[in-house]
């Protein structure tokens, strides 16, 4: 008997979620052991709703995080600012791109609280002119306390930064500790 189905499309909203609960649904009457996994995803697993939703209908004995392969976040800016001491005004333009693994996803014997994480940003703080464009690359490990509640970060991340003065890079190393209330 086959031991993986995977539901996939080309596009967002393709009724992938409905098509998937039907079959799991289906499943549920024939096969003991089901579980569910999202290759990717954009935020911390347990609060993904998708998987939240299998978990609970399906009474899955996986964690959260084990149901998840890559949390990937980005943003990009478009923006202008004004200085109203000096009246003058600069468009800027900015992006990040962050990713995260639990490795625990594919190797049963790593810890569910690891993550390891990379982040590439670029700032261009005169948008109009591709002029002192600021880089960074950061590499990170995540330990997680009480689920996504606590976390404590380490990370080491090369920065570039062109500034009028001229350009000078640098490596920076952070230990952080987040606490959410």
């Amino acid at each position: 008997m086959t031991q993986s189905l995977y539901v996939a499309s080309l596009e967002p909203d393709s009724g992938k979620l409905v098509i998937s609960l039907g079959v799991m649904e289906m499943l549920s009457r024939r096969v003991d052991r089901l579980g569910f996994f999202r290759p990717i995803s954009s935020g911390p697993a347990e609060n993904d709703s998708h998987i939240q939703l299998f978990n609970n209908r399906f009474s899955l004995s996986l964690q959260a995080e084990q149901m998840v392969g890559w949390s990937i976040q980005q943003e990009f800016h478009l923006k202008k600012v004004t200085d109203r001491f000096r009246g003058e005004s600069a468009r800027m333009r900015g992006a990040y791109l962050a990713a995260g693994w639990f490795p625990s996803s594919s190797y049963a014997k790593w810890s569910a609280e690891l993550e390891l994480a990379v982040r590439v940003a670029l700032v261009s703080p005169y948008a109009d002119a591709d002029l002192h464009e600021n880089k960074e690359l950061t590499v990170a490990v995540n330990w997680f306390f009480n689920g996504h509640r606590n976390k404590l970060t380490t990370d080491v991340s090369r920065l570039e930064i062109d500034d009028p003065m001229g350009e000078t890079s640098d490596w920076r190393f952070r230990l952080q500790w987040d606490v959410s209330l």
